[in-house]
């Protein structure tokens, strides 16, 4: 994390998954318009830490791409955070 490039929360407990839904799953998110320069990543870092999501949030030409693993239902939590 050195370079700000990419932000990478902590995997969930293996046992997290299971207890609220099933299977994990993932998902690719690209964010457009104005969300680098005002802490979009670490706002992202901070709603996978609430949801127990894994995966990554880096700048991608303008964009910003989310990557992120979970059960359906933290998937879909966290999805509606974001908007």
């Amino acid at each position: 994390m050195a370079n700000g490039e990419n932000t990478r929360p902590p995997s969930p407990p293996a046992d997290r998954s299971a207890a609220d839904g099933g299977d994990v799953a993932a998902q690719n998110i690209v964010v457009r318009g104005r969300v680098q320069g005002v802490g979009y990543r670490p706002f992202v870092y901070c709603l996978a830490l609430v949801h127990g999501l894994s995966g990554h949030v880096r700048n991608r030409l303008g964009d910003v791409e989310i990557i992120a693993c979970g059960s359906k239902p933290r998937l879909e939590a966290g999805n509606v955070d974001l908007r």
